[in-house]
């Protein structure tokens, strides 16, 4: 488009007619002139106007780009998380991952990971474990359990159906074989740089699941009570890195029970001081009731905390 400093017209001003004539004798496209070009005001008063909701659409895709480039490179290995500990075990990837409702369509811990996954994916895949822990809490045990033991360097094979058959001291007993015959990797200590984050992820994993569990599973007296004795018994192996890994995992849980006990306690005292109100209203009722129901709970949850705080410690 030509336009001259008046703005009307579109036709070439003399001088720039004449140099593009010539240019185009010598066999060369004419240089572009001052005119040829659209200034910003012209530039953005001819562009088409793109409405609200193709704003935000492109928002979304732009946000959906990001979470699926730092999702794909988790895809580059064998077992589909060289930097991580959870994997896709069906389905493609659904769009707008990290962004929207929509997450994985099947989150697994794997056991063959190095725990270096970003921390948002750490997030999303906890919050899968909680959601599928009602409906097949066995299996949901045995990821937890899975991935401590390979956050620990055991190069083990124990399958699900060992955990529900075998006691206790007999899995802890075959891991410390495996580190007497050397089937360990000590990721702990490694200076691998794809282990450089390991040990900020592995307390991110265990805060944040006692977050998740906090209005669930937290105090359904198995779940947590299965973790506290597995982290207490590998703490009191021979194995120098299992030590060291569960006592970092025991350190984060007591630190994460605390958390949860100073919040049910603001709730506590929040409830009581509704019960001393309701009761100078009445002194018996539906209302009175349920504030005690909500007042007994909290203070059980609180107690089953300290427990599991005082079991941590003392071993």
């Amino acid at each position: 488009m030509y336009m001259d400093d008046g703005g009307e017209g579109s036709r070439p001003v003399p001088e720039e007619r004449e140099e593009a004539a010539s240019a185009m004798k010598r066999g060369r496209p004419p240089r572009p002139g001052e005119s040829d070009f659209v200034t910003g005001e012209e530039e953005e008063r001819l562009a088409p106007q793109r409405t609200k909701r193709k704003r935000e659409a492109s928002a979304a895709a732009a946000a959906a780009a990001e979470d699926l480039t730092l999702i794909g490179k988790a895809f580059a290995a064998p077992c589909f998380c060289r930097l991580g500990f959870v994997c896709a075990v069906s389905g493609n990837l659904p769009l707008g991952f990290g962004r929207s409702a929509a997450v994985y369509k099947e989150l697994k811990l794997c056991s063959r990971c190095d725990l270096s996954w970003d921390l948002r994916l750490i997030s999303h895949a906890v919050k899968r474990l909680v959601e599928d822990y009602e409906s097949d809490p066995k299996s949901v045990i045995f990821q937890i359990l899975t991935m401590l033991f390979e956050a620990s360097g055991a190069k083990h094979d124990i399958a699900a159906k060992d955990l529900d058959m075998a006691d206790l001291d007999d899995i802890v007993l075959k891991l410390v074989d495996l580190s007497r015959n050397g089937l360990v990797q000590d990721k702990y200590n490694s200076k691998r740089k794809d282990l450089k984050n390991f040990k900020e992820n592995l307390v991110s994993f265990w805060d944040t699941l006692v977050l998740e569990c906090q209005n669930g599973p937290l105090f359904d007296d198995i779940l947590l009570q299965k973790i506290k004795d597995y982290v207490v018994a590998l703490s009191c192996t021979p194995p120098r890195v299992y030590r060291q890994v569960a006592s970092l995992i025991g350190l984060q849980l007591v630190t994460s029970f605390i958390f949860v006990a100073k919040t049910l306690s603001a709730q506590r005292e929040i409830t009581q001081r509704q019960l001393n109100a309701e009761k100078k209203k009445q002194s018996d009722g539906p209302a009175v009731e349920s504030l005690n129901k909500r007042l007994s709970v909290t203070h059980e949850n609180i107690t089953y905390l300290e427990e599991l705080m005082r079991k941590i410690f003392n071993g």
